[in-house]
């Protein structure tokens, strides 16, 4: 299964990163940010955890941007009601907060 990472943080990028390649099963991918995810992404990729706060996109407009339908999960350490409402009115997954 072919996963993307978009997040802006590096410790917390490079964490994900670690822990999902720990499963042969998980082809990860990870972006600094939304655009140059954008720019190299396609429906090859089933799943996309991304960060909601991240400079240049947000992960609400990265969402909507998106050329091809997979699942996606939202993480933030600044979870409000209206985002999460937002996030699941998009088709997202699963919204987690920071720390997890």
């Amino acid at each position: 299964m072919k996963i993307a990472i978009v997040e802006d943080d590096i410790n917390m990028r490079k964490s994900l990163e670690m822990a999902l390649k720990d499963y042969a099963e998980f082809d990860v991918t990870t972006f600094k940010n939304a655009p140059e995810a954008l720019k190299k992404l396609d429906s090859s990729y089933a799943l996309i955890v991304t960060d909601i706060n991240m400079p240049k996109m947000d992960g609400i407009e990265f969402i909507k941007a998106l050329a091809f339908p997979c699942e996606i999960i939202i993480m933030t350490g600044n979870a409000t009601l209206g985002r999460a409402v937002e996030s699941m009115r998009l088709g997202v997954k699963d919204f987690l907060t920071k720390p997890f």
